[in-house]
């Protein structure tokens, strides 16, 4: 009777440890596809970033070339002696260049902010 009673004590003790490795497996599986979620989250965002970056850089090298392409005309007015078509473009261009200087400010200013908010994602992820 003891015996058979230790056995199965025994049985029981071996079922609660088979039931107890699986639970801890589930629970490793559980994190590790958490964990993998968090990554492609992240990497999806990075390249959300990298994507609106380079469009951004797109756009600013068109506004560059614009301005270029104004200012040789600018250029080619002041040659000619249009002194008043000369001023007025004069003020187009320094109104163009105020408004693609304060682009970058804010534009700067997004990216600190973004960054911030990356290294404080990451610090909390520590």
């Amino acid at each position: 009777l003891q015996s058979r009673q230790r056995a199965q004590e025994e049985d029981e003790e071996g079922r609660r440890e088979k039931q107890r490795l699986q639970t801890a497996r589930r629970r490793e599986e559980e994190q590790e596809e958490e964990a993998c979620k968090n990554l492609q989250w992240s990497l999806d965002r990075g390249r959300e970033r990298l994507e609106k970056s380079a469009q951004e850089e797109r756009q600013r090298e068109e506004t560059a070339r614009k301005q270029a392409s104004a200012f040789r005309e600018w250029e080619k007015e002041c040659r000619s002696g249009n002194e008043r078509r000369r001023r007025q473009r004069e003020a187009s261009l320094r109104e163009e260049l105020q408004e693609e200087l304060e682009h970058r400010r804010e534009e700067a200013i997004r990216q600190q902010e973004t960054l911030r908010l990356q290294e404080e994602d990451m610090a909390r992820r520590r």
